[in-house]
């Protein structure tokens, strides 16, 4: 696999999983965030979530905008790395629990900002699956 092909991949995933979000049907991520997938959050520190908790997280935004700005993939030693980025404007419905960011927290850092994520991927036999998961930075449009 080149560099083009694993980016229209990752571009495809990407969107499946957007819209998993959009219809508030999580069974995409169900099957394509591997067991050990670990999200981490540099704007927030403390932010370590697990598969589980990712997608309790994610049962929590309403209304989710997402557009891509920019993809860039590559393979690597049968691995993909990604990176993404995205205007993301997202409602959160509850806090996501203690040591956590609050959720105005969250709306004010996100809400309206290019988001650059930097992702792993990975076959599992079967199907591409993303097994690690960082927000990068967060960076006004325009900057």
């Amino acid at each position: 696999m080149n560099i083009s092909e694993a980016t229209q991949m990752i571009g495809e995933l990407q969107s499946d999983w957007i819209d998993g979000l959009r219809r508030y049907d999580y069974s995409w991520l169900e099957r394509h965030l591997a067991d050990d997938f670990l999200f981490s959050a540099q704007p927030f520190p403390t932010m370590r979530l697990g598969k589980r908790e990712f997608i309790e997280m994610d049962k929590k935004i309403k209304n989710p905008q997402i557009r891509f700005v920019s993809l860039q993939a590559e393979p690597l030693a049968g691995l993909i790395l990604s990176r993404t980025v995205a205007d993301v404007k997202e409602e959160f419905t509850a806090d996501l629990g203690p040591g956590m960011p609050s959720t105005a927290e969250l709306q004010r850092a996100v809400s309206g900002q290019h988001l650059i994520y930097a992702s792993a991927w990975r076959n599992n036999g079967a199907i591409w699956q993303c097994f690690d998961h960082h927000l990068v930075s967060v960076i006004a449009p325009g900057a």
